[in-house]
């Protein structure tokens, strides 16, 4: 009789629990929403009564604005990628849950390809595993970045000449 690999039920365990857990935090943020000032522009003849950035900070929260927005594409695409893994390694779960009743443990080559799904399934979880972390740090970076620029530059009123001479600047 051949042998299975043994530890095959502990890991499909471990790492339907590993998955269950890290799935809520990669589908934690939606950085598809883009950032906006959603301030006021003003025109140069009307008063107002509240502060109106300058253009040294209007040039700063466009930059501050302009590299969320790219970050977010960078953090969709990870995201994206580690939900086509997970999804991925919920079939080598199936597959292998499937195929284990019917294993024919005399036969090496059913052992063989039976322990070649397996340590498949390792591979893609070990990848899953190693980009999770800098996932998770893109977008712990992202909301740190983003509740900066809404303290500092959303809402905020600017004059819209300012800001044609900062976009046009860039």
């Amino acid at each position: 009789m051949l042998k299975v690999t043994n530890t095959h039920t502990k890991f499909l365990i471990h790492v339907s629990a590993l998955l269950a857990f890290l799935t809520i935090h990669v589908l934690d943020v939606d950085a598809r929403v883009r950032v906006r000032f959603r301030g006021l522009g003003l025109r140069n003849n009307i008063q107002n009564s509240s502060p109106v950035l300058s253009r040294e900070q209007l040039r700063s929260c466009v930059r501050q604005q302009n590299r969320l927005n790219s970050d977010s594409v960078q953090i969709e695409q990870m995201k994206s990628r580690l939900k086509q893994k997970l999804s991925e390694l919920e079939r080598f779960e199936q597959i292998i849950s499937q195929r284990k009743p019917f294993i024919d443990r005399y036969s090496q080559e059913s052992v063989d390809s039976f322990n070649t799904l397996i340590t498949n399934q390792r591979k893609l979880a070990s990848s899953y595993n190693e980009e999770l972390p800098t996932y998770n740090a893109q977008v712990d970076k992202y909301k740190i970045l983003q509740q900066s620029f809404n303290t500092t530059c959303a809402g905020q009123s600017y004059y819209e000449d300012d800001m044609q001479a900062v976009i046009s600047d860039k």
